[in-house]
């Protein structure tokens, strides 16, 4: 498929995503994702959690967060870099004193809070990614920036992508560097992705 149709494609749906709803109840649709969350071996079993702050639209791991915290477990989350327009993953202990506004008017690391090394970006995180839709296939739309793809090259810890049931649709349009999902999680359903099951 080319380019620029994968492109005009996504473009096409993220405007379809941004006129849904939503859950009646996000708040306890989000509670019951973060129990699926804390059932994952993925989870449980990780040397951190490379997570991310909703912005209304997404579910809301705030509450999940801070009992993992509390439970001495790592939580990273992403930050804007102006300098290059990317993110970084910066470790955070509590989501009260650690966080500000930053970019986009979203609650994000302090500016002042050191990034984590690139080197534990890449191997030692469960990675915990947010999206407009998904589709069964592990495929999932971003919001057009490119910020997850750049965060996710070289990654080799399991990503897990958390969305609301409702952004399930039938194809997702992918390039090939778009990466694809480990697991999905909704708050109805857990579903690994098939490694043999194509993207394109």
């Amino acid at each position: 498929m080319a380019i620029d149709s994968i492109v005009e494609r996504k473009r096409l749906l993220r405007r379809q995503c941004r006129a849904w709803p939503g859950p009646a109840d996000g708040a306890a649709a989000s509670a019951a994702i973060a129990e699926r969350l804390s059932a994952l071996p993925e989870v449980r079993q990780a040397v951190a959690i490379a997570g991310f702050l909703s912005d209304a639209t997404e579910p809301d791991l705030r509450p999940w967060f801070r009992q993992w915290l509390s439970a001495g477990r790592l939580v990273w989350l992403p930050r804007y870099r102006a300098g290059d327009g990317s993110y970084e993953m910066v470790p955070v202990e509590d989501l009260e004193k650690d966080l500000s506004i930053g970019k986009y008017k979203l609650q994000e690391p302090r500016p002042e809070l050191p990034a984590a090394a690139q080197t534990w970006c890449d191997g030692h995180l469960t990675w915990l990614v947010p999206g407009m839709a998904f589709d069964r296939a592990g495929r999932r739309l971003g919001r057009g920036k490119g910020f997850y793809d750049r965060l996710l090259a070289g990654a080799r810890g399991p990503v897990i992508g958390v969305f609301f049931g409702d952004r399930e649709v039938a194809t997702v349009p992918a390039a090939e560097h778009d990466r694809r999902l480990d697991v999905i999680v909704t708050e109805a359903a857990t579903e690994r992705v098939r490694q043999e099951q194509e993207l394109v």
